[in-house]
């Protein structure tokens, strides 16, 4: 005859356990996700310290990541597209520095970000993803609504954060503000120098953005999509 736990003290144990069990598994996802990162961020450095060599590494030109992608694919599988790899090389170049990348987000947010040429623009995205907890969905999403852009234009910029929320559906109405699909997904605006000027002085309160370092130069994007590996 089976014996049924029902009483408190049984739940409660069972309660601990599974969220203990939870919790540790949540640990290793992030850490996984870290060290993923991590590696990543150090393979773009391999490429680009390669590539700066001098004269006896000038022969590689275009081929060096068709050839690394070939190699590699065959070693390890799925996960070193060429486009990958040049995501890992934009991806050093882009953030300087490992020890400050936010370990909240995955490669595939950084994937979207290093598609971003301009640094205000990127940082602006980087730091909502983190402040809004935006899946690479909904990061996608945004960017696609040119919500950076619209909310330099508007007069009405914690409207415009509002309708940013995941939770409000098209066509729901928020202040004077309408959600509207076919609106938001419009082409993004030219990023022209006063575009741009403006953008800095109205957003610099929202994402604690002060100064930049880095040039638009550094942010030439292949157009091919990154693996979902």
């Amino acid at each position: 005859m089976e014996v049924k736990f029902q009483d408190s003290d049984y739940q409660s144990l069972l309660l601990s356990i599974s969220n203990r069990y939870e919790q540790g598994r949540a640990n290793i996802s992030a850490y996984v996700n870290t060290e993923i990162v991590s590696a990543y961020w150090q393979i773009g450095q391999y490429i680009v310290e390669f590539e700066q060599g001098g004269s006896s590494k000038a022969g590689y030109g275009k081929s060096l990541l068709e050839n690394l992608s070939k190699d590699l694919i065959s070693k390890f599988g799925k996960g070193f597209s060429r486009s990958n790899l040049n995501y890992m090389r934009l991806f050093y170049q882009l953030f300087l520095i490992c020890e400050e990348l936010p370990h909240k987000l995955s490669w595939t947010h950084f994937c979207e970000l290093v598609k971003i040429s301009d640094p205000l623009e990127r940082s602006f995205y980087m730091q909502q993803s983190l402040l809004e907890n935006w899946s690479t969905t909904e990061l996608k999403r945004q960017k696609k609504s040119s919500l950076f852009l619209r909310l330099a234009a508007s007069k009405d910029k914690e409207g415009i954060l509002r309708l940013a929320k995941p939770q409000h559906s098209a066509g729901k109405r928020v202040g004077r503000f309408e959600v509207d699909s076919e609106k938001t997904q419009r082409k993004p605006w030219p990023a022209t120098p006063a575009t741009l000027a403006l953008i800095q002085k109205s957003f610099a309160s929202h994402v604690g953005i002060t100064t930049f370092s880095i040039s638009k130069s550094d942010a030439t994007l292949c157009d091919a999509k990154t693996d979902s590996s």
